[in-house]
């Protein structure tokens, strides 16, 4: 029956996963104020970047190649890729987290009261753990088990922490160093949980597989799609960094509360990302390109409308949104303003990035997020030190808003799909 309803509601399982996103910032915010949001947070969207250098591309890779695999039922192939692409994830997270977790000793050597070095020391540890929880996401999508994918991706680990640090802080006087604890004890558990779901949606097929290897080609074609994926990532968490360098910790408090909030808006888009994408990419195998727009065509106009709607919705009650996170945080009103508007825009163009990696423009994406990104850093650490989270914010919209509509461009004149409204 659990099964049975987790399969049905992959929709809702996402919007909950997004919905945790949220309330692990207003949770963190309220209990520790903006300063010290701002700090967990910033080390936070490191970690995160860490572990998409620790992954290499390999959880995109899995998207592209894993659904196929199980859509034409051949099991042993799927678990032999799956052990390639664990290998690569793991080695690569591994090490990744370990020189982290060397930058973060150097840093409290350096400057021992600077609490966003503190938590990057105890987040390093989480990073081996939340790529392989990602990487299984990936192969329960592929398997038509987007709900728990959903969960195992993000989800999981920011509930269990939002409860663990709710239920601290009502036993005792907690510092925000609990934050990045419990982060990491939950990010354990959800690795642990996701590899247990992935072997029950796909049982093993004992046939004998050839051991799997890669071309220089499909490796190259992995690292592009990491690479498209990190620098979409860097522009995304870019003014987290452009105001922790340029401006101040409590700057990226407040900036992260808006970020967190107007996340709302394209939350429909993500949503339909999550089970989108796999049947795109088995439309896209099949040659079936009518399909294919067809789906992308409901799911734009969709997300369109809905998204319009609660950006209105937002516009009006942002006071009573930024006031969820506590008093201190009035200050990212204008922050928020921005964000939601340009959000708002962007959706008419839809979700291009994965559609890029999934369609074989790895390269070119990889292309327009570095020339986006080196455009925005820029942009965004001027506007840090002149106008705070609010400059930064319209730098970021900008940069976004190009990256987007190049890329919605070039997959229409390169390969036919329209992602955008039309």
């Amino acid at each position: 029956m659990i099964r049975a309803l987790s399969a049905r509601l992959p929709v809702g399982a996402r919007a909950i996963t997004l919905v945790l996103n949220a309330a692990l910032a207003v949770v963190v915010g309220r209990l520790f104020g903006a300063e010290a949001s701002g700090a967990f947070f910033l080390a936070f969207a490191v970690a995160n970047l860490a572990g998409m250098l620790g992954r290499l591309g390999s959880e995109n890779l899995a998207i592209k190649i894993l659904p196929i695999l199980f859509s034409t039922a051949k099991s042993a192939e799927f678990w032999a890729e799956m052990r390639w692409l664990r290998r690569v994830s793991n080695w690569g997270s591994a090490v990744i987290g370990a020189v982290l977790f060397a930058v973060a000793g150097i840093w409290l050597g350096v400057s021992p009261d600077t609490a966003a070095a503190a938590h990057l020391a105890i987040l390093a540890i989480s990073v081996p753990f939340t790529c392989a929880a990602i990487l299984h996401s990936s192969a329960l999508r592929s398997a038509d088990h987007i709900a728990k994918g959903a969960f195992a991706e993000t989800g999981l680990s920011q509930g269990l922490t939002i409860l663990a640090i709710v239920v601290a802080s009502s036993i005792t006087d907690v510092s925000a160093i609990v934050v990045s604890i419990a982060y990491t004890t939950s990010s354990i558990l959800t690795s642990l949980i996701a590899v247990y779901w992935t072997h029950r949606a796909v049982p093993r097929d004992h046939t004998p597989v050839a051991r799997v290897s890669k071309s220089r080609a499909e490796v190259e074609s992995m690292l592009q799609m990491m690479g498209s994926s990190l620098l979409f990532f860097l522009l995304t968490t870019g003014p987290l960094y452009a105001l922790g360098i340029a401006g101040t910790v409590r700057e990226v408090g407040l900036y992260n509360a808006a970020a967190r909030s107007s996340i709302v808006i394209s939350l429909i888009p993500s949503l339909q990302t999550t089970y989108l994408v796999p049947r795109v990419a088995r439309a896209l195998a099949s040659g079936d390109l009518v399909g294919a727009n067809a789906q992308l065509r409901r799911a734009v106009r969709l997300g369109t409308a809905l998204g319009a709607t609660l950006a209105i919705l937002m516009l009006v009650f942002s006071g009573f949104i930024v006031g969820i996170f506590g008093e201190d945080f009035d200050a990212s009103r204008p922050t928020l303003l921005v964000l939601v508007i340009g959000q708002a825009v962007i959706l008419l163009l839809g979700n291009v990035n994965p559609l890029m990696a999934i369609g074989g423009l790895e390269r070119v994406s990889l292309i327009f997020g570095a020339v986006a990104f080196a455009l925005a850093i820029p942009g965004m650490l001027l506007a840090a030190s002149l106008g705070g989270a609010v400059a930064v914010a319209l730098v970021f919209i900008a940069a976004t808003l190009a990256y987007s509509l190049a890329s919605a461009l070039l997959l229409n004149s390169r390969l036919g799909l329209r992602c955008f409204v039309s």
